[in-house]
């Protein structure tokens, strides 16, 4: 934006607080929100060209009729000029004959012609808020979109809204908040590293009490301070000539909220018409920083040592690594070895419980249920040390990679060698091959790890859902819970079913930052940053998982009798080993033989031991120990595994 257009929107600004008082509370909280708390109607009204008629028409269709009025007469005679010159920008071959003069002194825009010249969309949009103006009965206004605070009933996400009992503690990580309480952190140990340097004798050694401050600053970073960034961040870009361009005088970030303020009387309406013109976060935080050293003499003398030939992407990346740290060993692990304790206990719980096999979904080999459950432990197991292992990498090379302002300023310096110290000291582990990012390719697998885990656990849901159909599982009923709005006697798997939809949603946003995240044009383009957002999203979703199938876990209740009831209706699965014991003795042709016997047939106890006594070609006692099995005996080493799985889980390790 230009400086004319950033001086113009602050006329407008101006201009719509001289008109506050003129109009009633109710009119004035409408025109405020179409203001600049929807500043979607002032941009259409500057970038889109819109005449000051065609606006007065879109804000008066929510007031009444004598503050449309006012509105309008006053748009006429102060602000027509002003939406002139944007007409003129916005249309350039406009036909500026058709200007009309007579009714003020400032140019004005007769509405037919500025019609002709308005975007089709505009123009459609402007006729329909008409045809609607026009059905309502006179003198009522629409009533004004109520402006929800959030909370989990208003918000977007449902991680923030119906799930938000849950993932709150992700909120002091993954926020803005928890991203800038990062910066903090980064920003300070970097000055504290600074004066641990003997060639930057600028920035000499702090003492106790001075590094006490930093380190107490860093540690107690509240909301209200972040609130303090973001104030400074709406107000600042990338450097103070941002500050210098809006107001024309060289001034702080702190005077400049107040000059604004000083022109529109209106501090809440300052800051958004500067948020729309600036924009840059990490420098608001060194701002804020700055800030507060200039009270202490000691950091006082070092200032501009704040972000010391760094690049924001230094400052960010070293605050993901150390925000994924801290998600991974509060949160993530935890919760992974939470699922895999619960699963490994049905493993040692069920050992000994026989259980018939389904392949293809059809009856298959016996095994037991703990077997069952410490496959899918295992699995668990190792993806879940493979996101654990993952290194969280990090740089500090400023804008290219190569240390170059380091260099120029202090030639002496081992820059590369206090990176890497420094990233070691934070608990990352150095990146030394780096562009203005540091390439992401450690998030990507970290993301992938999780993936894999979570894949795994939706498998588990569904076998689980699938055991509780069968009614292997009976589930236990909770006081006051609903399985079904019209059929009472339900007990649905909801648990299950919700752990296995939040995985998806998990494992697409994981794998979608696992594919972008390591592709970026040159040595920097700017697509990662709003991905890079939403690290937290796909941990939520997968946090949320874990709870779900906990939780789905703890209601579960075997029953062994209705696992005995499948097998025993199931003799035809002893025709494996049947036909094993055969080819050993050379009988001849086994499998064509308990082919036709069992292919098709309803097989039972008493007819596989008839078939068994006629196996005249096998020795006797070969005979007795095939007419002893049952399908609830044929279960191999299965409960020999399951009793094992510890052992093979601390090796896994």
């Amino acid at each position: 934006m230009t400086i004319k257009r950033e001086q113009e929107v602050l006329q407008l600004a101006s201009f719509f607080d001289a008109l506050y008082p003129k109009l009633n509370a109710a009119a004035a909280a409408q025109l405020h929100d179409l203001d600049f708390s929807r500043p979607e109607v002032l941009d259409a009204a500057l970038v889109g060209g819109l005449p000051a008629l065609q606006l007065g028409k879109s804000l008066a269709g929510v007031m009444g009729a004598g503050d449309a009025a006012v509105l309008r007469s006053m748009l006429h005679a102060q602000m027509a000029e002003l939406f002139a010159d944007f007409v003129a920008l916005s249309y350039p071959d406009a036909d500026y004959a058709q200007l009309d003069t007579a009714a003020t002194p400032s140019r004005q825009y007769d509405a037919a012609a500025l019609y002709d010249y308005a975007d089709n969309a505009d123009y459609e949009a402007e006729r329909m808020a008409e045809e609607a103006a026009a059905s309502r009965p006179a003198g009522k206004a629409p009533a004004a979109l109520e402006k929800l605070e959030l909370s989990e009933l208003t918000a977007v996400s449902p991680l923030d809204g119906r799930y938000g009992r849950a993932t709150h503690p992700l909120r002091h990580i993954f926020s803005e908040y928890g991203l800038i309480k990062a910066r903090v952190a980064v920003e300070v140990a970097w000055l504290q590293q600074l004066a641990a340097i003997p060639q930057v004798t600028e920035v000499p050694p702090f003492s106790a009490e001075a590094n006490a401050v930093l380190e107490a600053l860093a540690a107690n970073f509240s909301v209200a301070d972040a609130q303090e960034v973001k104030a400074i961040e709406r107000t600042t870009n990338h450097d103070v000539k941002a500050i210098e361009r809006t107001t024309n005088h060289d001034v702080k970030a702190a005077e400049c909220v107040k000059a604004i303020e000083r022109t529109t009387n209106h501090d809440v309406k300052a800051v958004k018409a500067i948020e729309r013109t600036t924009n840059h976060d990490v420098k608001a935080v060194e701002y804020v920083l700055k800030q507060r050293f200039a009270g202490h003499p000691e950091l006082a003398a070092v200032l501009e040592f704040t972000h010391f030939a760094c690049t924001s992407e230094d400052i960010n990346n070293l605050s993901h690594g150390l925000m994924l740290g801290e998600a991974l060993q509060k949160h993530v692990l935890p919760a992974m070895d939470s699922v895999i304790a619960e699963v490994s206990r049905l493993a040692a719980e069920y050992a000994d419980v026989p259980m018939l096999c389904r392949t293809h979904g059809q009856t298959a080999t016996p095994s037991t249920m703990g077997k069952e459950m410490a496959v899918f432990a295992y699995r668990l197991q190792r993806q879940r040390d493979q996101v654990a292992a993952v290194p969280l990498l990090g740089k500090i090379a400023g804008a290219v990679g190569n240390y170059n302002a380091h260099m120029v300023a202090y030639p002496d310096v081992d820059w590369q060698g206090v990176a890497e110290g420094f990233v070691a000291r934070l608990g990352l582990q150095f990146n030394p091959y780096v562009t203005q990012i540091e390439p992401h390719d450690y998030i990507a697998e970290l993301f992938g790890a999780m993936a894999r885990f979570n894949t795994i656990l939706i498998d588990f849901d569904r076998d689980m859902w699938s055991y509780i159909s069968l009614g292997y599982f009976r589930q236990r009923t909770i006081a006051g819970e609903v399985g079904s709005s019209t059929m009472p006697h339900k007990v649905n798997p909801i648990d299950f079913e919700n752990s296995e939809g939040n995985l998806g949603l998990a494992n697409a946003l994981l794998e979608h930052l696992g594919a972008k995240l390591p592709i970026s044009r040159w040595q920097r383009d700017l697509t990662d940053s709003t991905v890079l957002r939403n690290l937290g999203v796909g941990i939520g979703h997968s946090l949320l998982s874990y709870s779900s199938t906990l939780r789905g876990i703890s209601k579960l209740q075997l029953d062994e009798a209705r696992l005995h009831q499948d097998l025993d209706s199931s003799w035809e699965v002893l025709a494996e080993p049947i036909q094993t014991v055969m080819r050993r003795w050379g009988v001849p042709e086994p499998y064509e033989k308990l082919k036709a016997f069992t292919r098709g047939q309803r097989v039972t106890q008493e007819s596989m031991q008839a078939f068994v006594a006629g196996l005249t070609d096998l020795p006797e006692g070969a005979r007795a120990e095939l007419a002893a099995l049952t399908p609830w005996s044929y279960v191999g080493n299965a409960a020999a595994q399951a009793k094992a799985l510890g052992g093979h889980l601390r090796q896994a390790k």
